[in-house]
């Protein structure tokens, strides 16, 4: 006595079940696969794109650096030129000194963006 909902078991028959994938889950599957190789294939993107004004926060560090009274440092007439990765910076710094006098000081500082940090090429007019 056999039902339609009974499966054969006849070596010879051709129907075979398989149970039937989630079409889902094949989407899912190839988005990480696709992610993956994005990861590898394209270089990591900055979320921000260096530019001068972020020379001349750094150009200021250096500066301060150097200074015996950093915390009393004023910067005015600070600009830039060039472009990524090089930047000239040039400004006034009004600091104390040794005395406790303050002075003003003409710099000039040249800094290359090296990717995860800045290095400084020269730092002239500190004196």
């Amino acid at each position: 006595m056999a039902t339609d909902d009974a499966v054969s078991t006849d070596p010879t028959s051709t129907e075979e079940t398989k149970p039937r994938r989630q079409p889902w889950m094949l989407y899912a599957i190839g988005a990480v696969i696709l992610l993956c190789i994005a990861a590898f294939v394209f270089p990591a993107v900055k979320g921000d794109k260096t530019d001068g004004f972020d020379a001349q926060v750094v150009c200021r560090d250096f500066v301060r650096d150097r200074l015996k009274a950093p915390s009393t440092a004023d910067f005015s007439d600070v600009d830039h030129t060039g472009s990524a990765p090089t930047f000239t910076v040039t400004g006034n710094v009004d600091a104390e000194n040794s005395f406790g006098a303050m002075l003003r000081m003409r710099f000039t500082c040249v800094v290359e963006d090296a990717g995860d940090q800045w290095r400084l090429k020269s730092l002239t007019g500190l004196t």
